[in-house]
Order: C-alpha cells, then sequence, then structure tokens
C-alpha cells in the first residue's frame, strides 16, 4: 500500500486584501535613497551635463522601481520566495545607488586635480 502525501503549495499570485509588507516598505526606501543619490549627480555642477546625466539616472531608478512595484502587486509578497526576490532586489538597488555616487565623486574630483570645469571637492 503506497501513501500519497500531499503536499500544499501556496501560490504566488496575490490575495485581494493584500496589505503593504515590511520587505516592501524597505524596498520602497532603498529607491527614495537612489532618489537622493541623484542630487548628489547635480550638487557641485550645475549645468546641462550634469543636469541631463541626473534626468537620465532619475528616469533609470524611476523605471526600475515602477517594474518591481507593478511586480509586486501582482505577487503575494508574504510568500517566503517573492520575500527573498525583493530583498535580493533591494539590495542590488542599494549597491548601485552606492557604486553610482562614488563612480560621480571619484570622476568629479579627477576633473578637479586636473582643473576641469566641475571642480567639486566631495568628502
Amino acid at each position: 500500500m503506497v501513501a500519497s502525501h500531499r503536499v500544499s503549495v501556496r501560490p504566488l499570485i496575490s490575495p485581494h486584501d493584500q496589505g503593504a509588507t515590511f520587505v516592501e516598505l524597505f524596498f520602497d526606501l532603498v529607491f527614495v535613497f537612489g532618489i537622493t543619490q541623484v542630487t548628489v549627480l547635480i550638487h557641485h555642477g550645475l549645468d546641462w551635463t550634469s543636469v541631463a546625466e541626473a534626468v537620465l539616472v532619475f528616469w533609470l531608478i524611476w523605471w526600475g522601481w515602477t517594474q518591481y512595484t507593478w511586480a509586486f502587486n501582482a505577487a503575494d509578497t508574504s510568500h517566503s520566495i517573492v520575500e527573498f526576490s525583493a530583498l535580493v532586489a533591494t539590495a542590488i538597488a542599494f549597491f548601485y545607488g552606492r557604486v553610482r555616487a562614488g563612480c560621480v565623486r571619484r570622476w568629479r574630483a579627477e576633473d578637479f586635480e586636473r582643473g576641469g570645469r566641475h571642480g567639486s571637492s566631495f568628502p
């Protein structure tokens, strides 16, 4: 006689009464951090190049946030797989924000040392 074990699998589809979870709010907060890093791009060099770069980076951050938000609205955010995915996406977004700001700081510091137009002094 073979015993049949039935495993209950939770669907990844969003329930109708889903609210915001801590992981989603943390995810949004990291994207807010990314937006604040856009201000670094134009803080010491308010010219057309800096503004264009800031607009492009802002658009990329906004686009990424809207795509993840759209996907999370369709998924059950209390499911462990979705939570893990959100935390991985959060880590990537945070890392991107830090790396991007660091690259701009180094580039502008090198430009300043060469007597360039930006002349910024980041700490």
